[in-house]
């Protein structure tokens, strides 16, 4: 009898060993998920600036998640053709008439602060990429449950331009217009969801800071990416021309 009593205590005392292991890892886990949401949140432009240092950082990089914009935008439209080189795109609008350029079958997916790094020239009116964090699959108006961000330059390439729809009306919310004289490159850096965007230069001298829903009177409350993914598109305004010779879309781990 006593040496069953001591069976049943070293299978008690495995048995609890076992569950003290499973809780503790299940607590660890739960810890450091949370730790890992807790970096991804961006609250304004200082942790937006403290990005930038890490736009250098190969360690700070999603090699994996960099997508080539300008790649995915002549897999949609194969007419798009460029004399800069292979990662570019070229479109000279010479109708009277906006023209559009979509990338919407395939998606990035976004789950981190990312940077957008772009190159374009232009010449006459407006004309740059969007970011569409919902798209419109429907055949009712071609603006509805939209979300979309514009970023071109417009003035023969002397200012830069920024607005946004959210898919309420035709009628999109201006963001920025600010002279840029002989700035052709930006980065442009976004927490994951969109509610926040600084821009720099080419050598990562800040522009300007915008928050979204601050400028907006909270017209996007869950971001300009709310679904954590991004299509892509450009668009030139009429007898108007672009050239896209960066497009980079670049997570980076905060």
């Amino acid at each position: 009898m006593p040496n069953s009593n001591k069976l049943l205590l070293c299978i008690f005392i495995i048995l609890l060993l076992i569950l003290l292991g499973e809780t503790g890892y299940f607590f660890y886990y739960q810890i450091r998920v949370k730790d890992q949401s807790s970096q991804n949140q961006i609250k304004g432009k200082t942790d937006l600036i403290n990005l930038i240092s890490k736009a250098n950082n190969k360690q700070s990089i999603l090699v994996n998640g960099i997508v080539y914009g300008t790649t995915y935008l002549e897999k949609d439209n194969p007419s798009l053709q460029c004399s800069y080189g292979p990662f570019c795109v070229e479109i000279d609008n010479k109708e009277n008439i906006w023209s559009q350029y979509d990338a919407h079958s395939m998606a990035v997916n976004i789950d981190s602060p990312f940077f957008v790094k772009l190159s374009l020239k232009n010449k006459n009116g407006l004309s740059g990429i969007s970011l569409n964090g919902r798209i419109n699959s429907s055949t009712n108006q071609w603006w509805e449950n939209i979300s979309s961000v514009f970023i071109g330059l417009q003035d023969d390439g002397s200012r830069l331009y920024i607005d946004a729809r959210n898919g309420t009306s035709a009628d999109s919310f201006g963001l920025l217009d600010k002279e840029v004289k002989n700035i052709v490159a930006f980065n442009i850096f976004f927490d994951k969801n969109g509610k926040y965007v600084l821009i720099t230069d080419e050598k990562y001298q800040i522009l300007t800071y915008l928050d979204i829903n601050q400028i907006t009177n909270n017209q996007f409350p869950d971001g300009l990416f709310p679904d954590g993914k991004i299509y892509l598109g450009a668009g030139v305004a009429p007898n108007s021309y672009l050239a896209l010779t960066t497009f980079v879309i670049i997570p980076i781990r905060n």
